[in-house]
């Protein structure tokens, strides 16, 4: 602009640089809801289901922070989790070295 100054109707864009930062994530499909709750179900040393209670974050596309409640550790049901309960023992699949599969038991 010649004088400086934004006239009305005119527009301006911008960006904004955030830090990037690690975090926790998990495909929004291994979520479950239950009760008002968000839960992760979390597959044992014995191979047995365990619900774990979770405080969600940010989603961006199928993926969703997990912010607190779970040891990154451990090994959770991608997705289908809200066909298993609290207890059950599954069989882990495994099928490609990037992704494992659990089916139930019975």
């Amino acid at each position: 602009l010649p004088n400086g100054k934004a006239k009305p109707g005119m527009f301006a864009k911008g960006e904004i640089a955030l830090p990037e930062t690690e975090v926790l994530a998990m495909p929004y499909d291994a979520i479950v809801m239950r009760d008002g709750f968000s839960y992760l179900m979390e597959v044992d040393s014995t191979q047995h289901i365990r619900q774990r209670k979770v405080q969600l974050g940010s989603r961006a596309g199928n993926m969703v922070e997990i912010v607190g409640g779970i040891n990154p550790q451990a090994s959770f049901v991608a997705s289908g989790g809200a066909f298993l309960a609290d207890g059950d023992l599954v069989r882990v699949n495994v099928s490609n070295p990037t992704t494992q599969q659990a089916t139930q038991s019975q």
